[in-house]
């Protein structure tokens, strides 16, 4: 299915399954992708904002140019995945299993990575020492 130049704002997409979808400039606030599925989903230069994907698999995606800011991605199993030239500010991937995957020229201000499972993850010129990987404790 092609998502591309689409508005969508306060969607329930929770437990759904995308395959080979498109989401080219997709403009989304506050949708719901909690425990969804995507394999093979193109994501290019699409505006994400205040997304929830807990507990979501993203398997073989490409986010492209894309903002993705203040997402959720708490508990997501992320595999396979590259974020090129994307912004992911103040968005949160705590808990997350994140394999075999690629953050490649990304701004992750703010990004919360804090026990986070990586294995083979690559973040080549991205600012990763403004990232938080592990909480601090007081």
């Amino acid at each position: 299915m092609d998502f591309s130049n689409r508005r969508l704002f306060g969607c329930n997409f929770r437990k759904a399954t995308f395959s080979k979808c498109v989401f080219s400039k997709t403009f989304m606030r506050m949708c719901f992708f909690d425990f969804a599925l995507f394999t093979d989903c193109a994501f290019s230069k699409s505006d994400l904002q205040f997304l929830s994907l807990a507990g979501a698999r993203i398997v073989n995606c490409r986010f492209k140019e894309t903002e993705l800011l203040h997402v959720n991605f708490l508990g997501a199993g992320i595999s396979k995945t590259h974020f090129d030239d994307s912004d992911l500010y103040n968005s949160r991937f705590i808990s997350a299993d994140i394999e075999d995957s690629k953050f490649v020229n990304c701004n992750v201000m703010r990004v919360n990575f804090a026990q986070t499972r990586q294995e083979k993850v690559v973040f080549k010129s991205t600012n990763t020492a403004d990232a938080i990987f592990e909480l601090e404790v007081t």
